[in-house]
């Protein structure tokens, strides 16, 4: 049986390892950091034996808006750059199926970013 990882504790694994400064986690936190990476899974469109393919949505919070924008051109380029990456075991490759778009966050009043990425994922024996 092969099994595939969460694909955000992928996205934050890399985000954490390839983008300065920068917190991340799959549920906000009580107090928003400066900048702040969530990616929420989506679904996803194909599989096979050992890959599979998951769609995410990527949101990236900061201070100001450019901050903001900054911060999710970042993290996508960190993402796709992961998928590329001979050394990646996990992450076979990432296209960027929404670009980087403002999409403020009613709740927080937090400038925000986001886009949509679909990463190839490589499962393991379970």
């Amino acid at each position: 049986m092969i099994v595939f990882p969460k694909p955000e504790a992928e996205i934050i694994r890399v985000v954490k390892a390839r983008v300065p400064n920068v917190t991340a986690a799959a549920k906000a936190p009580q107090t928003m950091p400066d900048r702040f990476v969530r990616p929420v899974a989506a679904g996803g469109s194909k599989r096979s034996l050992v890959l599979s393919q998951r769609i995410c949505q990527v949101f990236a919070y900061a201070a100001t808006e450019s901050a903001a924008a900054g911060l999710i051109e970042d993290t996508v380029a960190a993402l796709v750059a992961a998928g590329y990456d001979s050394a990646e075991k996990t992450i076979r490759g990432v296209t960027v199926v929404g670009e980087p778009s403002y999409y403020p966050d009613p709740d927080t009043d937090r400038p925000r970013y986001s886009a949509t990425v679909a990463l190839l994922l490589r499962g393991r024996g379970a």
